[in-house]
């Protein structure tokens, strides 16, 4: 079985690494890319390694950082989550997606 994992270098991400080395092929994200990747690169990285299993660990985490940034904040927790989404149904994987406990529907 082949793995996909995005936040391979976090607190979850690290340790799923450590469990499931040698009883998968891992494939990260290269440390760094998802910051700056586009829809088109994601889907493209995906095409390339077709992985059977997506597992997006990736996000921004630190409440205050996003609320201090909430366009990069939108784009790590919101629009990447749709873009693994996208790409995991185009090419076949299965998705399996991670969140905190701090999600908010906006509400004051």
């Amino acid at each position: 079985m082949k793995i996909l994992i995005s936040g391979s270098s976090g607190f979850v991400g690290s340790r799923v690494l450590h469990q499931w080395q040698g009883r998968a092929e891992l494939i990260t994200f290269p440390r760094g890319s998802l910051a700056a990747a586009n829809e088109s690169a994601i889907r493209r990285f995906v095409e390339t390694v077709q992985p059977d299993v997506i597992l997006h660990l990736a996000a921004l985490s630190d409440t205050g950082y996003c609320q201090q940034h909430p366009e990069e904040s939108q784009r790590a927790n919101v629009e990447l989550p749709v873009w693994m989404a996208k790409a995991a149904r185009d090419t076949g994987a299965k998705l399996i997606s991670f969140s905190s406990d701090q999600v908010y529907a906006g509400v004051t």
